[in-house]
């Protein structure tokens, strides 16, 4: 019976390991493309239109020192949520264009937030979400896959000041985002003509649980 020397079956399985991580990304890319052939996006959503989502714990990153953990719950301000992967070309490309939708200071009303499930160093090594101006936070893998139950990226969730899902879909272009963010924008106005709250209240219910 031969015998392979060491070095080579070390390199067949980086080379194996290596083709079924590719395998992988293809089939989120794969699984992105099929959605946006059928055109509205919203299969891949796991939570509907009119329903709450679920309390979370996400770690903010900053740009200078560590993360800090911080609960997502309904404050009072609509939220365009954004699911993201570093190392989906798609995710780069639909998060460039919300930078360019929302401008360099984002509305003190509306919260906008991506949330990945990938590691920090993967993050950091992308250069559109390293010098962002926009909030990344980085979630435990339950979240995309159980509480929300969505798996394919980029995906957006539009909510109401009550957390409830107004829209949702795949955002990879302006005129995704441009709808999207009107549906947030209308939300927004819902709110500030039926919540009396102010903006300080907000922020001390949030700290509350955080």
């Amino acid at each position: 019976m031969t015998v392979l020397p060491t070095p080579i079956v070390v390199t067949m399985w980086v080379l194996l390991l290596g083709f079924a991580g590719l395998l992988f990304i293809l089939y989120r890319q794969m699984a992105y493309l099929l959605d946006l052939g059928r055109g509205t996006g919203q299969e891949v959503g796991g939570i509907e239109v009119g329903s709450p989502v679920p309390r979370f714990t996400y770690d903010l990153l900053m740009h200078s020192g560590q993360p800090v953990r911080k609960t997502f719950i309904a404050d009072g301000r609509p939220t365009l949520l954004m699911f993201t992967d570093p190392r989906c070309t798609s995710c780069e490309r639909a998060f460039s264009a919300l930078e360019r939708e929302v401008g360099d200071e984002p509305p003190d009303d509306i919260r906008i937030l991506a949330v990945t499930d990938a590691e920090a160093t993967l993050v950091a090594a992308v250069e559109t979400y390293r010098r962002s101006h926009l909030e990344i936070g980085l979630v435990d893998h339950s979240v995309p896959l159980n509480l929300f139950k969505t798996y394919v990226t980029p995906y957006f969730y539009g909510l109401d000041g009550h957390g409830h899902v107004v829209c949702r879909g795949v955002g990879v272009d302006g005129g995704d985002l441009r709808r999207l963010l009107k549906e947030v924008m209308l939300a927004r106005e819902s709110a500030g003509r039926s919540d009396g709250v102010s903006g300080k209240e907000r922020e001390r219910r949030v700290k509350r649980v955080e």
